[in-house]
């Protein structure tokens, strides 16, 4: 492996022959090192917090060798080996889908190799992290996090859209106070991230890897079942159920005590990833306008909010006329701020 070249020409070098593939946070490039595919990971400015990062990547790669099949191996600060194939949302994007019953049997692996590894080899936590089975104390960890980093940009951009739409600015505040106690689980290595973009499908049919570590954390198992719920594009509640059965099996076959109080505490996960998402999707909604095109961002947006509504106790249903009237309120509002700018 050709690691001996200067490693400020090479990867700009690589940068500018690789293949360019998706991700919010990195501009990933498939490149290839004399034979040896790789990937080259480079930090996209970020204008919002969404996502709290615990670790470096780098750390948390290292930790796992050996005890995750499949996650990339750091072979410098921002080259990962890569196996090459295709992202599974590209694949559906393409009508090419893979078989469900294979990516079924992946997930159950996937999911078990997280519970099975010891959190004692990860990297350290923060000393503000929540204490080991501390499940309701964990949720609230995301929720203020969501409160001091995220919504504060978002709202100063976005806060006339979202009231328009129903969305109250202490919204979170809201959630946080429906949330009941719930049972304690012993925290797991969690990725944090797991969609359909960051599943890699190798071009030789090999077993599905998983990119983008970026995100891992220790934390209640709930939380990373949510997110895959919410994220992964499942068309209906009878797959989200098959997938839940899924990762209950998995689990339980590791760490038994992992799954106690599923069924009462998942929602409240899911609650929370709804409530999350309206600050995440609706600016990705409203920066891809252009390419979606106008009735297709109202439509989302009607879906992003509506599905987060009833989760901090709001009682409304969005019809196309007030999103439409919302939009054109708060575009307004904009082009007053650039003239005025």
């Amino acid at each position: 492996m050709a690691f001996w070249l200067c490693p400020g020409l090479t990867v700009w070098w690589l940068a500018r022959h690789g293949v360019a593939l998706t991700g919010f946070r990195h501009r990933n490039v498939e490149v290839d090192l004399g034979g040896t595919p790789a990937l080259l990971r480079s930090p996209r400015r970020q204008t919002y917090c969404f996502d709290r990062v615990v670790w470096s990547e780098t750390e948390i790669l290292e930790s796992l060798k050996g005890c995750v099949g499949g996650a990339p191996q750091v072979l410098n600060e921002r080259l990962h080996s890569f196996t090459p194939g295709e992202s599974l949302a590209d694949r559906r994007l393409r009508g090419n889908a893979v078989p469900e019953e294979r990516i079924h049997a992946w997930l159950a692996a996937f999911f078990a190799e997280l519970a099975a590894v010891r959190v004692e080899k990860l990297p350290r936590r923060p000393e503000d992290w929540p204490s080991d089975g501390d499940s309701r104390g964990f949720l609230m960890a995301q929720v203020r996090y969501a409160q001091q980093e995220t919504a504060p940009a978002v709202l100063r951009d976005y806060g006339p859209l979202l009231r328009g739409l129903a969305f109250p600015d202490d919204a979170l505040q809201r959630f946080a106070d429906r949330v009941p106690p719930l049972t304690s689980r012993p925290f797991i290595l969690l990725h944090g991230d797991l969609h359909a973009g960051n599943i890699i499908v190798p071009a030789d049919g090999g077993t599905p890897t998983l990119i983008d570590w970026e995100l891992a954390m220790v934390g209640d198992p709930l939380h990373d079942l949510a997110m895959h719920l919410e994220r992964f594009g499942y068309r209906n509640e009878v797959e989200r159920r098959r997938v839940r059965a899924i990762w209950r099996r998995a689990v339980r076959g590791v760490a038994p005590k992992a799954v106690k109080g599923l069924e009462a505490d998942l929602r409240w996960y899911v609650g929370f990833q709804r409530v999350r998402s309206v600050y995440v999707d609706v600016v990705r909604t409203c920066e891809a306008s252009d390419l979606l095109g106008e009735a297709v961002v109202r439509e989302r947006l009607a879906e992003i909010v509506g599905r987060a509504l009833p989760w901090i106790g709001v009682r409304a249903v969005l019809t196309d006329a007030q999103v439409r009237t919302a939009l054109s309120e708060w575009r307004r509002s904009r082009r007053r701020v650039l003239v005025r700018g």
